[in-house]
């Protein structure tokens, strides 16, 4: 991996979009780029579609947005952290023929499934479980929606809490350790499922973990699962109002249902199972 990363600086792309991120070192140059292995590329390649910075001044390090705009962090890992979502945001906007849907997602035989909620709903657990039990997987936090409403993988690691990972014994490897902190743990399910192909959506959830909660799944009506897609639909791609037809399409195709959990490795088995 140190090949991604050449006097500190770590680049991505996708398609003609170039995203790079000038470090102090190649040491953290190289920790960027494992945050987003899919999408990282020889650093010799140069790009100044969206140019960040990652910077050590007085005890702290800061972040410089491509505008100018700058944040201080206490610890690097915090800083790394705003860093993937700053990368994420500007790589999704190299998209923009995709509904970015704030969605979890795997692969069944009958086609993708999707798990729509707000942050803490669980749906990154639920992806963890997807892929231990090798299926494929769509995302933990982004799934896009590209022609007729096919849903398509985003390739960015799993961020999960540690104990999630304890369930299955499975250790953080260690060109990640340095990434984790107390609670949060990535997880790259390229090295146990591997990434879904596009998929037409066979089922769609809304999802909300309770703790203690008996597992719960209703249908949900078309319109309000519409409802609920066009609130998941992120703003670096198309907006919901131009994407209404691919969403319309899975709420006429989809199986749509609101489901309650309390235990994520029960709800994820539910929801890729069909009867």
């Amino acid at each position: 991996m140190d090949s991604l990363s050449d006097q500190g600086i770590a680049t991505f792309a996708i398609d003609d979009r170039v995203v790079q991120v000038h470090t102090p070192s190649a040491a953290t140059a190289t920790a960027m780029a494992r945050l987003l292995p899919a999408y990282a590329v020889d650093s010799t390649i140069r790009g100044n579609d969206a140019v960040h910075r990652l910077d050590f001044l007085t005890d702290s390090w800061w972040v410089t947005e491509p505008g100018g705009e700058r944040a201080r962090f206490s610890t690097l890992i915090d800083a790394y952290d705003a860093l993937e979502y700053l990368v994420t945001c500007a790589l999704l906007r190299a998209l923009p023929q995709c509904v970015h849907l704030h969605a979890a997602g795997t692969a069944t035989d009958r086609g993708a499934v999707l798990a729509l909620g707000a942050s803490g709903a669980g749906k990154s657990s639920l992806a963890l479980h997807w892929s231990m039990a090798g299926r494929s997987a769509f995302g933990d936090d982004i799934v896009l929606l590209c022609e007729d409403g096919v849903a398509h993988p985003f390739r960015r690691l799993f961020d999960v809490h540690g104990d999630r990972l304890d369930e299955y014994e499975h250790a953080i490897g260690p060109e990640l350790t340095a990434l984790a902190s107390d609670d949060e743990a990535w997880f790259d399910p390229a090295i146990r499922s591997g990434w879904a192909v596009p998929a037409p959506v066979a089922r769609v959830a809304v999802v909300r973990f309770e703790s203690g909660a008996s597992f719960s799944m209703k249908p949900m009506s078309r319109p309000n699962m519409l409802v609920a897609l066009s609130a998941s639909a992120m703003p670096t791609g198309l907006v919901a109002a131009r994407a209404f037809d691919r969403l319309l399409i899975i709420c006429r195709e989809a199986e749509t249902l609101e489901v309650v959990f309390g235990d994520s490795r029960q709800a994820a088995e539910m929801l890729s199972s069909f009867s």
